[in-house]
């Protein structure tokens, strides 16, 4: 009978640091898919800032050839 308790008591043992293993298992993946998505958002933020950046530039480029533009017409 103590061998029987014994045996369970193992099996019980061993099933639970199976699920827990399993348990670190999936959250390392869960953090690991946190992360890639982190750095994927982090990339396409700084893309839409260069983006922004450079239509900035184009815009203020326009803003001086319609200023210089305006400048010869009134003269």
């Amino acid at each position: 009978r103590e061998e029987l308790q014994e045996k369970l008591l193992n099996d019980i043992t061993v099933e639970i640091n199976e699920n827990e293993e399993k348990r670190k298992t999936e959250q390392v993946a869960e953090m690991q898919q946190r992360l890639e998505l982190a750095l994927k958002s982090d990339k396409v933020h700084t893309s839409i800032q260069r983006s922004l950046k450079e239509t900035i530039e184009t815009l203020n480029h326009h803003i001086q050839d319609l200023q210089s533009d305006k400048s010869r017409l009134q003269t």
